[in-house]
């Protein structure tokens, strides 16, 4: 996917995909804060220090926090 965004398009495309997450796809391990959201197939990880975006990744298939 070759795509341009603005600083403000990903604001809201996160925004959106946090709004719409389950608390229950939240999952903190050690310094990071993994976002899975199966209904839009990505996954965010978070630094839980700084509060910064460390991957947004596409999933493959469906997934669910252990």
């Amino acid at each position: 996917m070759n795509l341009e965004l603005s600083k403000d398009r990903i604001e809201k495309l996160i925004s959106e995909i946090l709004s719409k997450t389950d608390e229950s796809e939240f999952q903190k391990k050690g310094k990071n804060i993994y976002i899975t959201n199966n209904e839009r197939n990505i996954r965010l990880t978070i630094n839980s220090f700084t509060n910064r975006i460390i991957t947004a990744d596409k999933l493959k298939e469906k997934t669910t926090n252990r």
